[in-house]
């Protein structure tokens, strides 16, 4: 989960910062990179499970 945030917080200043683009559109791009990254992890752990 540490590693998703970093990313996200990563995605936020990218577009927020250097390209410019507007707030919510940001927090839109980290919020999909935080439910991406949580899938990602809950279908890792579901095959260790098994």
């Amino acid at each position: 989960m540490l590693i998703a945030a970093v990313i996200g917080l990563a995605t936020f200043a990218v577009w927020f910062w250097w390209i410019g683009q507007p707030l919510l559109f940001a927090l839109t791009l980290i919020i999909i990179v935080f439910v991406i990254a949580c899938l990602d992890a809950l279908g890792s752990l579901a095959e260790l499970l098994k």
